[in-house]
């Protein structure tokens, strides 16, 4: 299980599962295969909590991947989402799961557990952040981030990390990230719902993931000069980051760091950067925009964002990005 997007926008859109078939060769064919689902119960679980589900024909083909959805939807491409590669919960399994819309919920916001087993009884996959025992009350190990519909309007799935073509344990939040805090998925463009979505759903490579940008602030200082930090989860083959300012938001933008500064070429540890521009005029608006850059040369924008004129109390960050956007 490759992504999900259990964030419903409040009951309004489809919530979805990615399969990947990381074989290069061979097909699966999912017939009398079972997914368990567990949910913490909550007040947006329409679906039943506790639900075992005997899965009919689909075959997912090699380096492919397959989209369990509650319901079909809008897509960013019908070549992407042909009807072979996407498994319609609501006409297949409506009863068992106890929905009557493709806009019902069968995943907690709250917290879950999902086991794929083959047909001989054998565990594929397993991931969430509840224990998937049925006897426990399935308090989370680890929480879920903030549904994105919430507080900015747009949706955003959750990434399975790879190493080196090898998923990570889906029941750890190391196993995660957040498809918002990465620019490339932005500017991809692939959803399964609305065309506001952040995901790749229907595309997998299998590869590590590249910058992960979890937090950005702007801090002024009493002299005046305003310090800029910022926070990555992880890095993929990245050389390090520019620095730019400008007075509106799409051009302009003065280059301030003399030299690239050093990022920490491949990592899954955080790393936090400090920069601070001596330069920024008191009293008027600044816009501050950061860009990784590979050790191949290629220059990548992660996150634009804007210093307010007015002059604030010392040290009170100004702008902060990815407060809830961070998979705890």
């Amino acid at each position: 299980m490759s992504e999900v997007m259990f964030d419903s926008a409040g009951g309004t859109l489809p919530q979805w599962i990615e399969l990947y078939n990381t074989s290069k060769t061979e097909a699966l064919n999912l017939n009398r295969w079972e997914l368990e689902i567990q949910n913490r119960k909550s007040e947006d679980l329409v679906g039943r909590p506790v639900v075992t589900l005997t899965l009919q024909e689909k075959v997912i083909q090699p380096n492919q991947t397959l989209l369990i959805v509650t319901g079909n939807a809008r897509a960013s491409s019908a070549d992407v989402f042909p009807a072979d590669r996407v498994y319609n919960l609501i006409e297949l399994h409506e009863k068992n799961l106890r929905i009557k819309t493709p806009r019902d919920t069968f995943l907690s916001v709250e917290g879950f557990y999902l086991k794929l087993t083959d047909t001989n009884g054998h565990l594929v996959d397993e991931i969430g952040n509840t224990d998937g025992d049925r006897r426990t009350d399935d308090n989370p190990a680890w929480a879920l981030p903030v549904p994105l519909s919430e507080v900015e309007g747009m949706r955003s799935s959750l990434v399975r990390r790879y190493d080196k073509g090898v998923a990570r344990e889906g029941t750890s939040r190391q196993g995660w990230a957040l498809a918002a805090n990465f620019a490339k998925f932005k500017a991809d463009g692939l959803h399964y719902g609305h065309a506001d979505d952040i995901g790749t759903p229907g595309y997998r490579q299998g590869g590590a993931l590249p910058v992960e940008l979890s937090s950005f602030t702007l801090t002024r200082t009493e002299s005046g000069a305003v310090v800029v930090t910022w926070t990555t989860e992880s890095e993929v083959d990245n050389a390090g980051f520019n620095l730019r300012r400008s007075l509106t938001r799409d051009r302009g933008y003065t280059l301030l760091n003399p030299a690239l500064i050093a990022g920490a070429g491949t990592t899954g540890e955080r790393q936090t950067y400090t920069f601070i521009d001596t330069s920024a005029k008191p009293g008027v608006e600044h816009y501050y925009q950061i860009e990784e850059v590979s050790f191949g040369g290629k220059p990548e924008t992660l996150v634009t964002r804007r210093l307010r004129g007015p002059v604030s109390p010392a040290h009170r960050a100004l702008t902060t990005f990815g407060e809830v956007k961070q998979a705890k």
